[in-house]
């Protein structure tokens, strides 16, 4: 590795089609990220770095990936592509448009399938997929600053996330958008620890953002599909974690529950009116004709609208 990192090499980056060519003073991650960063004009930020494998297909480039990378060119000229990644498009702009939250769900996709489950309102492959492409930016970035508690999360429930990983393997195999998050998957079921499985679901995460609506769309029905006989096995864990969750500084207005724990119903009408879960399923005595907002607990750093 000091090897490499001594080695200055020429970096070539295409850009919206401009090819910039520049020198990386040394083979690692770190170099190549800020270089890219200093070079590409971009205003929308964040960037996804993308390079040809030895198959011909572009691969995404990232920490982990980073020594496969760099195997595959030991000497001579860096070649990667950059793209901004895909911001979500409008209706009115495009054909293609985001579909919209799910009436009753709460904030996030996560909370949203769980709590669909427990009402046992005919939870469907399409609901989940929607949630998923509504939410893609938020899980993306949600993800990359939870990788720990993801690792924790299969150490706990190792037998439930394999069941996962084996879907999604099954499932992305038709996407070559998404071969590398394939291929990490099946590295991490290798694993007896179920090593990794934090870094590669952030991959996936990240790398699906970036993806046109359309293809995100394609790509979460079919995942949708094989998730949706696993999902239920994360049920038990999810009731755990709704008990554990409270609103610190939120009083029931109408039993004046203290705090809330799980959603908080936030009235839309009033300034300051809050409700269980319990009294707003009898909102129509204590607080008729007025509409209601969810408002979720901190869930890995989610926190629902309107708090």
């Amino acid at each position: 590795q000091e090897l490499y990192r001594a080695m200055a090499r020429i970096l070539k980056v295409t850009y919206n089609q401009e090819v910039h060519r520049c020198r990386l003073e040394e083979m690692s991650w770190a170099a190549v990220s800020a270089t890219v960063t200093a070079v590409v004009p971009t205003t929308a930020g964040d960037l996804i770095l993308r390079y040809l494998d030895d198959d011909g297909d572009l691969c995404l480039l990232s920490e982990s990936t980073f020594d496969d990378f760099r195997e595959l060119y030991p000497e001579g000229t860096l070649r990667l592509e950059a793209k901004d990644r895909a911001p979500k498009r409008r209706s009115e702009d495009t054909g293609d448009s985001q579909p919209k939250k799910q009436r009753g769900f709460s904030s996030g996709p996560i909370p949203g399938i769980f709590d669909a489950i427990m009402r046992d309102n005919g939870l469907s492959a399409t609901a989940v997929a929607d949630l998923w492409v509504t939410n893609a930016d938020d899980l993306a970035s949600l993800a990359s600053r939870k990788v720990q508690k993801i690792d924790k999360a299969a150490r706990n429930s190792p037998e439930e996330v394999r069941a996962l990983l084996n879907s999604l393997v099954e499932a992305l195999e038709p996407f070559p958008q998404l071969h590398v998050s394939r291929q990490a998957f099946g590295q991490v079921l290798e694993d007896p620890e179920l090593a990794g499985f934090g870094i590669a679901a952030v991959e996936m995460a990240q790398l699906f953002a970036g993806l046109s609506v359309q293809e995100q769309r394609d790509i979460a029905e079919i995942c949708a599909t094989h998730l949706l006989p696993v999902i239920p096995l994360f049920l038990p864990w999810w009731i755990s974690r709704r008990c554990e969750e409270v609103h610190a500084s939120a009083e029931c207005d109408a039993c004046h529950l203290n705090p809330i724990a799980g959603t908080r119903w936030k009235c839309t009408q009033c300034d300051d009116y809050d409700l269980c879960q319990e009294c707003y399923n009898k909102r129509g005595e204590l607080h008729p004709e007025h509409e209601f907002a969810a408002v979720e607990p901190d869930f890995w750093g989610w926190k629902g609208k309107g708090q």
